[in-house]
C-alpha cells in the first residue's frame, strides 16, 4: 500500500468512527430523554437531526471515498475535501434559512452551521498534522535505515585505525569462508590465530570468534596488545573485551537498553547464550544497523566464518565503540 492510500484509508476510519459513534450516543440520548407521548415527535427530529447535521457527515464521508482515487497526494486530497465540506456547509446554511426547519436551535443547543463547520474542521486538521508528522517520521527512519545499510558497503577507502575501515575488513574477511575443521578439510584459521603463540589450533578449533575479531582489528589498523591490562585472559576469549572495555575510559561500552546509543558500523558486538548457553559465549563486528535487528561478521559461526543477521534481543550482551585511531596505554 501506497503511503498516500495508507494515510487517506486511516482518515476514512476515523471518519467514519466519529460518524458512528456520533449516531449511536445521540439517539441513545434522544431516546432516553423522550416521555410519554413525545413520538409524536420523533419523525421531526429525524429531519431536523438529518438536515442541522447527519447528511452533512455522510455526504463527507461518500466524498473522502471517492476523492482519493484521483487526488495526486494526501495533501490534494484534505485542501479538496476541506474545500466540499465548506460548500456543504453553506449548503446547510441555505436550507435552514430557506425551509425554516422547526426546532433547529435545540439540536445544535445555539450553534450555528459555521460554528459547527469550524469545530468539525479543526479536529480533522489536527488528524491530518498528526498523521502527516507521523508519516514524516516514518520517511525520516526509513531514509536512515537506507543511509545504514549503504554504509558498511562504501568503507574500502576508509583510513587505518577507524571503525569504518573495521567494519570493511571484517565483512571482508568474514566472507572468505574462514574455518575451522569442518566437512573433513582442515582449516584455515592460521592468519586468525597467529596473534595468539599460545592458542593451538586445536584449541581454536570451534572456539575463535574473539580471535577472528581481534584479527580484524589488527588488519583494520588499530594497535592493541593481546592482553590489555585489565583482563583477566587475552583477547582470544570474549569475557576479556568485555573487561578490557569496560576498564578502559576511552572505549565506549553500552548495553542494549542505553536509550543514548545506537548501534553503528564498526562496533564491538557482545553476545550470551548464543552457542553454549553461557554469558560471553560469541563475538562479532557491526557491519550495519537495523531497525529491529544488526547484521555482523563474525567467525565461528559453527565453526564458520559469515555476514549474518541477529535480532535486537536478550542475546545481546553488550557493544563496544573504539575510538577512531585508538591508542592503547598502560594504566
Amino acid at each position: 500500500m501506497t503511503t498516500k492510500k495508507k494515510y487517506i484509508t486511516t482518515f476514512k476510519t476515523l471518519l467514519f468512527a466519529y460518524l458512528a459513534l456520533s449516531k449511536i450516543f445521540y439517539w441513545i440520548t434522544n431516546i432516553m430523554a423522550i416521555g410519554p407521548g413525545g413520538f409524536d415527535n420523533l419523525g421531526q427530529l429525524i429531519i431536523n437531526r438529518l438536515l442541522a447535521r447527519d447528511l452533512f457527515l455522510i455526504v463527507a464521508v461518500i466524498i473522502s471515498f471517492y476523492l482519493n482515487k484521483w487526488a495526486k497526494n494526501v495533501w490534494v486530497f484534505y485542501g479538496i475535501f476541506y474545500i466540499l465540506i465548506l460548500g456543504i456547509s453553506f449548503g446547510q446554511m441555505w436550507l435552514i434559512d430557506r425551509f425554516i426547519i422547526e426546532g433547529y436551535d435545540s439540536i445544535f443547543g445555539g450553534i450555528t452551521p459555521m460554528q459547527y463547520f469550524v469545530q468539525f474542521t479543526l479536529t480533522f486538521i489536527l488528524i491530518g498534522i498528526a498523521m502527516s508528522v507521523k508519516e514524516y517520521m516514518a520517511h525520516v527512519k526509513k531514509k536512515t535505515e537506507a543511509k545504514n545499510a549503504e554504509e558498511p558497503y562504501d568503507f574500502a577507502d576508509a583510513p587505518p585505525g577507524t571503525r569504518r575501515k573495521l567494519a570493511h575488513v571484517a565483512k571482508t574477511e568474514a566472507q572468505r569462508f574462514l574455518h575451522g575443521k569442518v566437512m573433513c578439510t582442515e582449516h584455515n584459521l592460521h592468519e586468525v590465530i597467529e596473534s595468539f603463540p599460545k592458542f593451538l589450533i586445536e584449541e581454536a578449533d570451534g572456539m575463535w570468534c574473539a580471535a577472528f575479531v581481534y584479527y580484524c582489528c589488527k588488519k583494520a589498523g588499530y594497535n592493541i596488545p593481546i592482553k590489555p591490562w585489565a583482563c583477566s585472559c587475552n583477547l582470544a576469549g570474549c569475557n576479556a573485551w568485555d573487561e578490557w572495555a569496560q576498564a578502559d575510559e576511552n572505549i565506549v561500552y553500552a548495553t542494549p537498553d542505553d536509550v543514548n546509543f545506537t548501534p553503528a558500523a564498526g562496533d564491538i558486538v557482545l553476545f550470551d547464550r548464543v552457542f553454549e548457553g553461557k554469558e560471553h559465549d560469541h563475538i562479532g563486528v557491526v557491519i550495519e544497523n537495523r531497525d529491529a535487528s544488526i547484521v555482523t561478521a563474525e567467525g565461528n559461526i559453527n565453526n564458520v566464518s559469515g555476514v549474518i543477521e541477529r535480532y535486537k534481543d536478550a542475546h545481546i550482551r553488550a557493544y563496544i565503540r573504539l575510538p577512531d585511531h585508538y591508542e592503547y596505554t598502560q594504566n
